[in-house]
């Protein structure tokens, strides 16, 4: 469900379990740079984005304050006159994840002798909005 309000949005996702808010602009023609925000799972995000045109791929999950947070990298790099003609998106996006993924490992080893009911779990939503 597609709301205006952040508030609305965030209602909805605190009555319907695994629903995140997102949000995305709408384009500067239709009045500046308005948000609007979604009410959706992770996976039905990643389809509902995955259809967009690549020209539309610009959102976000809003991270609500009183709430954990995930992580959250932007890896931007720009191409042009032989500019990254060497680097990968996809391996520098490896990368990351695998580094990121190994510092948190190590952090829960670490408090696992206080915590012995502590988790680690890891979800990781790649979300590419590539320009050309």
């Amino acid at each position: 469900m597609i709301h205006r309000a952040k508030d609305a949005c965030a209602l909805q996702c605190a009555r319907e379990p695994g629903k995140r808010v997102w949000a995305y602009d709408l384009p500067a023609a239709e009045g500046g740079a308005p948000k609007r925000y979604l009410a959706a799972t992770v996976a039905d995000f990643e389809r509902a984005y995955a259809a967009l045109p690549a020209a539309r791929q610009n959102a976000y999950e809003v991270i609500d304050h009183a709430r954990p947070c995930w992580p959250f990298f932007d890896l931007d790099f720009a191409r042009g006159s032989a500019l990254n003609d060497g680097v990968g998106g996809d391996a520098l996006t490896r990368a990351v994840v695998d580094a990121a993924v190994g510092e948190l490992a190590a952090a829960v080893a670490a408090d696992a002798s206080d915590r012995p009911d502590h988790r680690l779990e890891i979800e990781v939503v790649v979300l590419a909005s590539p320009r050309t």
